[in-house]
């Protein structure tokens, strides 16, 4: 429903001009630093997506420009894929930029699934190390993978007396506690694993 939404605010707003001179990203910041900081979480969410939504209308021909621009990298990508483009481009950009934008997130995403195990906590902070010091470097699976499988592999007898990874509903909450705590505390993963809950 909200990809529909967004679809129809854009569409609706392709032949509209606009004179400002900030971008998509410090529109969508300063609208987020404007929340009231008491408000309750699906306030806060509501808010978020309202900020991003009025982004997509008064940016339109930024978010047509980041849309060309991928399509014609990716000959073969529909609307959809585009789109979800547009917002892991804006997403990168708000968690870089935006500190208010990315405390937010990261609480919460730590309200969502909150997190006290210890070894998931030693396992993250190792992974988060690792990350951080391959330098500036785009996450994705065929990087972040071989890490959480070497530190899971590091710390397997101990994340065994927590998990039954023979089960594998036991197995997927591990994975989802660390991607969790990693999205939380890990500065460099946040945007990835954003990207990966939708």
């Amino acid at each position: 429903m909200k990809n529909l939404y967004l679809t129809i605010i854009f569409l609706s707003c392709l032949s509209c001009y606009t004179q400002n001179k900030e971008t998509l990203s410090e529109y969508s910041c300063e609208c987020i630093n404007n929340i009231p900081t008491e408000s309750s979480q699906q306030n806060l969410i509501a808010e978020m997506q309202k900020c991003v939504g009025d982004g997509y209308e008064k940016h339109s021909e930024e978010v047509q420009k980041i849309m060309t621009d991928f399509k014609s990298k990716n000959p073969n990508s529909d609307l959809t894929s585009q789109h979800n483009h547009v917002r892991k481009v804006l997403t990168e950009n708000l968690i870089k930029d935006c500190p208010r934008y990315a405390k937010i997130t990261s609480d919460l995403v730590s309200r969502q699934r909150p997190v006290s195990s210890n070894i998931i906590k030693t396992v993250a902070d190792e992974i988060c190390n690792e990350i951080n010091d391959m330098g500036e470097i785009v996450l994705s699976d065929k990087i972040v993978d071989p890490i959480l499988m070497k530190f899971s592999m590091k710390y397997d007898n101990q994340i065994r007396k927590e998990y039954n990874l023979s089960d594998r509903e036991q197995m997927k909450k591990y994975a989802y506690d660390l991607s969790y705590k990693l999205m939380a505390d890990c500065e460099k993963y946040k945007v990835f694993g954003i990207q990966k809950q939708r």
